[in-house]
């Protein structure tokens, strides 16, 4: 599915990365998937190319929230929930979609928004997706405010209500753990990376269903006592994760092993 959503040129591209990959991919005494799904697929397709893997898990650092936020963004209504997706364009985050669950939530009057950082100079879609938010005049509820600076992040986590990420393909994105560290619930499509980065932490829907992804969603803020079991599973997944010097000593650890053995 995310092959059909590129253009020609970025499909080539993209075919080009995967010889490159392959074509050297003999050359590696080692390959570090971050996660066991991403193992298990490069064993499943390059087998007769691996000489070795090992996982080494996404780390996690506490985000800084020192300071003041630059701009305000958007004015907060404490009447509607606001679900933030954090993301560059990239055509595999499959944003359209928000398009739909737009119209929906503007024609059933549900108390959510979408606050989405996509900035026009990123893609010619993007662009696109931006004039569409105004052409189909959802800008009362898909809030587009463009690129953010790292520096406001927390802040833009503290003001929203949760994390949503239709996404089609990832490793492990560092916006679910900076979610989870957040106390925020996460809201992400059913897909074998995002199990696998989540558990049972998240709330799933089918990516390309935007009624069943609005249906998710009301579902969840409607009910209390799982919402704040699955943000306490967040916190927990959160402290199973290495810092970033663990990490290294991961690396470290199985690049002196195979130096002796060699």
């Amino acid at each position: 599915r995310v092959w059909d959503l590129m253009g020609r040129k970025d499909r080539s591209i993209r075919k080009l990365r995967l010889n490159a990959f392959k074509s050297r991919l003999k050359y590696a005494n080692i390959v570090f998937p971050q996660t066991e799904t991403s193992q298990g697929r490069l064993q499943k397709y390059y087998s007769s190319l691996l000489q070795s893997t090992h996982v080494v898990p996404m780390a996690y650092s506490a985000i800084g929230t020192d300071g003041e936020m630059s701009q305000e963004y958007f004015h907060k209504d404490p009447n509607y929930k606001y679900l933030l997706c954090l993301t560059r364009y990239y055509e595999h985050k499959n944003v359209e979609i928000f398009l739909d669950v737009a119209k929906i939530i503007k024609a059933k009057s549900l108390s959510y928004k979408i606050v989405s950082t996509i900035g026009a100079d990123q893609h010619p879609k993007a662009s696109k997706f931006i004039s569409d938010i105004e052409t189909q005049n959802l800008s009362d509820v898909l809030i587009n405010i463009g690129r953010v600076p790292m520096t406001d992040v927390p802040h833009l986590y503290k003001k929203t209500d949760g994390c949503i990420l239709p996404t089609l393909l990832e490793s492990f994105s560092a916006t679910y753990v900076d979610s989870m560290a957040f106390g925020k619930p996460i809201f992400t499509s059913k897909r074998d990376f995002a199990e696998d980065a989540c558990r049972e932490s998240a709330y799933y829907f089918d990516p390309f269903d935007a009624n069943e992804m609005v249906k998710t969603i009301h579902q969840a803020f409607n009910d209390e006592s799982q919402m704040t079991e699955k943000i306490q599973l967040g916190k927990e997944r959160i402290q199973s994760l290495p810092d970033w010097t663990e990490v290294s000593d991961m690396y470290l650890d199985q690049l002196s092993t195979l130096a002796k053995n060699q």
